[in-house]
């Protein structure tokens, strides 16, 4: 199987140099994604476009990747895609612990049961979860690849659940909320509702929507925020939870 390998990060494990794995499968389609090819694939048989632009890697190369960069790195980003799709995540994860390498696990919240599997596990335990949350939880129904009323309940119920997971979580994995300020989906009535949901001493990174290589191609002349009203949002999301900064 094929996945997308970053071999330095500096950004997306805080305080750790980090290589980071993107895993193909996707169960949303958010319109500004920027990993449409991974989003789109089947999570167990990905295999690239020739022509594509990305680089990718059988997981048996990224092993031997990690193996030789195991004592200039301290971290492993496992992202997607979505992760938790994946029949490698736990051989990854697995690989990763083996060469004493912290494990970070990017994940869009709607596998609960699976999270609170490796939450769970000692040796599977993450040391990081980054929850992605999209919009307020009663419309993820707009990010489905299945717009049914059925789909987008069970999307809700799914996510709230994950939300509960993580405020019990007492082995203190460390977490991480993010949300990408996306027109039309992250409003101040959106930041208003998430924040609602959130530990009052979460930690809530806020991003600006970047155009260009969506998976919608109308989302590419889509314009962010102005950075005066993307500032405004993030007040009102530090206002209600301290720990708030916009990235």
């Amino acid at each position: 199987m094929l996945a997308g390998l970053q071999k330095t990060t500096l950004v997306n494990f805080p305080r750790r140099v980090a290589a980071a794995v993107f895993l193909p499968g996707c169960n949303i389609r958010c319109p500004y994604c920027h990993n449409a090819e991974l989003a789109l694939a089947s999570p167990s048989s990905f295999n690239a476009n020739p022509e594509s632009s990305n680089d990718y890697y059988e997981l048996s190369e990224i092993y031997t990747f990690l193996e030789k960069r195991k004592d200039l790195i301290s971290g492993l980003v496992i992202s997607g895609g979505e992760p938790f799709m994946s029949p490698a995540l736990f051989e990854l994860i697995e690989r990763a612990k083996s060469l004493n390498l912290a494990v970070k696990i990017d994940t869009n919240g709607l596998f609960p049961e699976r999270i609170k599997e490796v939450l769970s596990s000692p040796n599977f335990k993450p040391d990081m979860i980054a929850l992605d949350l999209k919009t307020s939880p009663e419309r993820y129904g707009e990010l489905l690849a299945s717009k049914t009323d059925s789909a987008a309940k069970k999307a809700k119920t799914a996510l709230l659940k994950t939300l509960d997971i993580l405020k019990s979580n007492t082995e203190k994995t460390e977490v991480e909320y993010r949300t990408v300020l996306a027109p039309y989906l992250v409003s101040e009535d959106e930041i208003k509702k998430i924040a609602s949901l959130l530990p009052k001493n979460a930690r809530w990174r806020l991003a600006q929507f970047v155009p260009g290589a969506c998976l919608a191609p109308e989302w590419n002349s889509v314009e962010p925020y102005p950075l005066s009203q993307a500032q405004a949002l993030t007040a009102i999301a530090k206002s209600l939870i301290p720990d708030t900064e916009l990235r």
